[in-house]
């Protein structure tokens, strides 16, 4: 049988909500340093998804929304704290020091450790091939986040993104389970409220720099929490609601690219030798992973099921 590319199996259905995901969250990276210009790490991802609750709050209301069932709550909260919490702040931090560019190509490993944790979770093996996929991935990260730092050294906000990276494929990979219980949306509106509420501990402040900030900063932080945030998170989960999460994680390499793209045509920031060294490792990687990588031996593809709420 010939071989078939990830993305020349899928259905428009499947295409249209991943090209979405992956052409906000390109953005996001931009958004971010934007938003950074006039307030703190934590009161970006605190504003980006407290705009995110208020959107799913709108929707909620209008079309009568259920509740979670009570004996999924602190399975999502902790889903919440991965995913939002902690993802996003991490992030975040991380952008202070560490370009748009850079850290897509360090969040564009997650689709490597995503395979990992599917492995373990959801029983998606690897061949040999996929295992040095990962490998030469994270030798593309080590260029990315060493070289241009004075060696080979992890930077604090490298180091950081790094985090938000894991966190990114342990979400993907643990909600994958609930999108057979809740519909994406439902899912993306319990999932940012619970996140959210951590990160009110940091709304110390944030009154006097709202007062000072500007309206490009404003505005980042909304377009976040409207696009990148609540609307990309549906149509993600819309994604792997169809497919294993390792492979629609592989359309993630995408995403460093269009943020360059993004980056030169909003700030000026073109991408570096290393980051462009390093970048070509990670995502040649990432290929080898979702083309070869997949075992013969893998579980069937889930396939969309009916929703319960």
């Amino acid at each position: 049988m010939r071989h078939q590319s990830p993305v020349a199996v899928m259905h428009l259905d499947v295409v249209i909500p991943a090209v979405v995901t992956v052409v906000f969250w390109s953005s996001a990276f931009v958004g971010i340093r934007i938003a950074l210009d006039a307030f703190s790490p934590l009161h970006v991802t605190l504003l980006r998804f407290l705009t995110a609750s208020v959107a799913f709050g709108v929707y909620a209301a209008l079309t009568r929304m259920p509740p979670p069932r009570r004996r999924d709550i602190p399975r999502l909260f902790g889903l919440a704290f991965i995913g939002i919490t902690v993802y996003h702040s991490a992030l975040n931090i991380g952008q202070q020091s560490v370009s748009p560019n850079t850290a897509s190509l360090i969040v564009a490993i997650a689709p490597v450790f995503t395979a990992a944790i599917s492995f373990f979770v959801l029983g998606e093996r690897l061949s040999g091939w996929g295992w040095l996929g990962m490998a030469l991935s994270l030798a593309g990260v080590g260029i990315m986040v060493g070289l241009g730092h004075g060696g080979l050294e992890l930077t604090r906000g490298a180091a950081f993104v790094l985090l938000s990276s894991l966190c990114g494929a342990a979400f993907f990979v643990l909600q994958k389970p609930f999108l057979q219980v809740y519909r994406p949306i439902h899912l993306n509106a319990y999932v940012t409220w619970l996140g959210t509420l951590p990160l009110l501990l940091a709304a110390g402040g944030l009154g006097n720099a709202l007062a000072v900030a500007s309206v490009r900063s404003v505005l980042a932080v909304v377009y976040l929490g409207l696009f990148p945030a609540a609307l990309a998170y549906v149509t993600w989960s819309m994604t792997l609601s169809r497919m294993h999460a390792s492979r629609a994680s592989s359309l993630l390499y995408l995403n460093p690219s269009l943020s360059m793209i993004f980056s030169y045509l909003l700030l000026g920031e073109s991408p570096l030798p290393q980051e462009l060294l390093g970048g070509s490792l990670a995502l040649i990687g990432v290929i080898m992973v979702n083309t070869w990588g997949k075992s013969t031996r893998s579980v069937a593809e889930p396939r969309l099921t009916a929703s319960r709420n």
